[in-house]
């Protein structure tokens, strides 16, 4: 944050923590102009070198305060307040999980990929108040973004390239079920899937995906 001169929290170390909650501005890390990233070894907190950071584009969005703000609270073992349905009673990571799970099928339906060590916080905060809107209006909104996929198969086969992506949301969703977060989003994939997708998974194929490793390659060979 480059408020009051300057100043860095070890939390915000954490990527979904995109905002400095106490002047509700994105923090720094690149200049918006020359696309420089921030020098640790500079005089001043502030400054680039010799140019003085302006602040007053960065002002962030409501959906962005709201999550930096809840994984404050998380971070500091205080109770939240508020936050979407889906959040409330859930443990850091399981959160985590929670946000980086969306986040990355929402990248993967626009056919790019969710790699948030390598971009920067202001490309950061248009994934992270994407996650975060999506998860305040659960499950509906939820439910349009699979929607999404019958605009887009993984394949040209039309239903069957459908059928491929539920089947992959499908594994990836079981697989990480003793996750309380990642197994509060299966009840509603499975919810969507009965309403409006019945036998879109195949049960022998999704069989397949409940055994074991050794089982799944004992039937491969």
């Amino acid at each position: 944050c480059i408020e009051e001169f300057g100043f860095c929290r070890f939390e915000w170390s954490l990527l979904p923590y995109i905002v400095c909650t106490r002047h509700e501005k994105l923090l720094i890390d690149i200049n918006s102009d020359t696309g420089k990233r921030l020098n640790w070894y500079r005089r001043h907190l502030n400054k680039f070198d010799d140019d003085t950071i302006n602040s007053l584009s960065n002002v962030a969005s409501p959906e962005a305060i709201k999550l930096s703000q809840y994984i404050e609270a998380l971070l500091q073992g205080r109770n939240v307040v508020s936050c979407p349905e889906i959040l409330r009673g859930l443990e850091l990571r399981e959160s985590l999980s929670v946000i980086h799970f969306i986040a990355h099928y929402k990248s993967r339906l626009l056919g790019i990929s969710f790699l948030p060590r390598s971009i920067t916080n202001i490309e950061l905060v248009q994934h992270y108040q994407s996650v975060w809107e999506m998860l305040e209006n659960w499950p509906d909104a939820y439910y349009k973004f699979l929607n999404q996929y019958l605009e887009n198969p993984m394949s040209k086969k039309g239903f069957g390239g459908l059928r491929k992506h539920f089947r992959d949301l499908y594994d990836t969703l079981h697989r990480q079920g003793e996750n309380r977060g990642i197994a509060r989003i299966k009840v509603e994939f499975d919810h969507y899937i009965e309403q409006y997708w019945p036998g879109a998974l195949e049960l022998e194929r999704t069989i397949r995906i409940q055994l074991t490793t050794n089982e799944r390659s004992t039937i491969s060979k």
